[in-house]
């Protein structure tokens, strides 16, 4: 795991070394979506209920990986101590993820199911500890291979054939499972097993990635260090929106797919389908917010999906298990899918163009902190108000039951955080992104012609970049370096 050392002062990488971290990544991603996929969101939850956890645990499991952004200064230190080199880092936090979960499948065997359900809780909390260590070291890697000018559709190309693996996974899981039955804990653990087979597999890519001679960072005061990303003025107001912005996602986000399955009674088969079709939204919409990200900023593409993704938490109110309200909670999937594409892109995009290269460390374990400690809050707030004050004094079956209050509360909340994106300032100068302009790009890359093309490039492994694109875009890298 010993980096081929590149002098200081040098160019972080060269067009080969870019291609193929591009290639590597790209296939360490595919099998970890599928690990992903297996064990999370739906597929974590439908376990957790069939062995018997309440909502309010089932909140807590939700809020588990977003609590964990805490152990991120853990990561920036070791980081530190490592002197920057980041890939035994990573690999070996993937591996100790892998264990922890073989712990988890043998407590569910031979424990009880009540005991079982608090034994997978605290393993799960154990596991923050290694994923969310090393995640800072992955930001920090792929933040050095994949200049600024490129990442837009870059990532947008990896995460469409990622996001493309990881659904016909997780449809392929649930129905396993719903075919065995949704209380059939065993098929869960054979689901879970082969995740965990896919995030070794993701290990060895991983491992095969190159690494870059890493930034020279100042010495300083640990205390000194997480102190910076508050003095960095747009950082902060950054910061501001991302905490606003998660916790309100998350007070409703983990209890769509509870609804879903205990009030609309729709069965783990068909959320896994529904949860499917929004990845692949998500997939299809990756490489059209790639390019407007590349032309029109980050900021601009934020602004744009926050808003389609403040309404979602109303139209909730209007679904159904039959007829139109069924048809609904499909669209809701679709939509949620294409705007969440643009978000998750666009946020990394703007937290690394925001955050300086020396000590950036430091920036991204304040950023996640800070939006873990807020992500984490919404849930858990969310499934107590669900379990022990609107669920006993509320009906279900109204428009507005218990779940339906919640989703009210989630609408305003997402719409108070919108308005702090408004005060992050733009990275560089670029075109305004008009909804005419939205519509016009729209229509030109999903059109009849172009967009089955782009269906198809898609499934590369690695962008359409010509090696004059990278070459440019690496140059300007170095002088914003130096």
């Amino acid at each position: 795991m010993t980096p081929d050392p590149e002098p200081a002062g040098h160019r972080v990488a060269d067009v080969d070394t870019v291609r193929s971290a591009m290639r590597y990544s790209t296939l360490e991603g595919l099998f970890a979506s599928q690990y992903v996929s297996t064990t999370t969101t739906s597929m974590l939850v439908g376990f957790l209920l069939a062995l018997g956890a309440s909502v309010t645990q089932v909140g807590i499991a939700a809020a588990l990986p977003l609590l964990g952004g805490l152990f991120q200064p853990l990561g920036a230190e070791l980081l530190r101590r490592r002197k920057g080199w980041r890939k035994g880092q990573c690999v070996g936090g993937v591996i100790i993820d892998d264990v922890l979960w073989l712990v988890s499948i043998v407590s569910v065997v031979f424990l009880p199911a009540p005991t079982a359900v608090i034994a997978v809780l605290c393993i799960l909390a154990l596991q923050q500890i290694p994923v969310h260590s090393s995640l800072l070291a992955w930001q920090s890697w792929i933040s050095d291979l994949i200049p600024p000018r490129v990442r837009g559709r870059y990532f947008g190309r990896r995460n469409f054939v990622v996001n493309t693996f990881g659904a016909v996974m997780a449809i392929f899981a649930g129905q396993f499972v719903e075919h065995i039955g949704d209380n059939a804990v065993w098929s869960f653990l054979v689901v879970i097993m082969i995740g965990m087979t896919a995030r070794g597999i993701s290990a060895y890519f991983l491992n095969k990635q190159p690494e870059p001679f890493p930034a020279v960072e100042t010495p300083s005061h640990p205390v000194g260090r997480f102190k910076d990303p508050f003095r960095h003025g747009p950082f902060r107001k950054y910061l501001r929106f991302i905490s606003r912005w998660e916790f309100s996602s998350q007070i409703v986000a983990p209890f769509f797919i509870v609804y879903m399955l205990q009030d609309l009674d729709l069965g783990l088969g068909f959320v896994t389908l529904v949860a499917a079709l929004a990845t692949v939204a998500n997939l299809i919409s990756q490489q059209f917010w790639g390019e407007l990200a590349d032309r029109f900023g980050n900021r601009q593409v934020l602004k744009t999906t926050c808003a389609v993704l403040v309404i979602e938490p109303l139209v909730w109110l209007f679904t159904g298990s039959t007829g139109m309200g069924l048809y609904l909670v499909v669209a809701i999937h679709l939509l949620n899918g294409f705007a969440s594409g643009g978000f998750l892109l666009a946020n990394a995009n703007l937290m690394m163009g925001l955050a300086p290269r020396t000590g950036q460390s430091s920036y991204f374990a304040v950023q996640a902190s800070l939006k873990g400690v807020s992500a984490a809050a919404g849930p858990v707030v969310g499934g107590v108000l669900l379990d022990r004050i609107l669920g006993p004094i509320i009906p279900t079956g109204d428009l507005l039951s218990s779940f339906g209050i919640l989703f009210v509360l989630g609408f305003i909340l997402r719409s108070v955080g919108l308005f702090a994106l408004r005060r992050i300032p733009e990275q560089t100068l670029v075109p305004d992104l008009h909804i005419s302009v939205l519509i016009s790009e729209f229509a030109r890359s999903f059109s009849s012609t172009q967009g089955f093309g782009l269906l198809l490039q898609s499934f590369t492994i690695e962008p359409h970049l010509d090696n004059e694109t990278i070459e440019d875009a690496l140059e300007d890298m170095a002088r914003n370096q130096h």
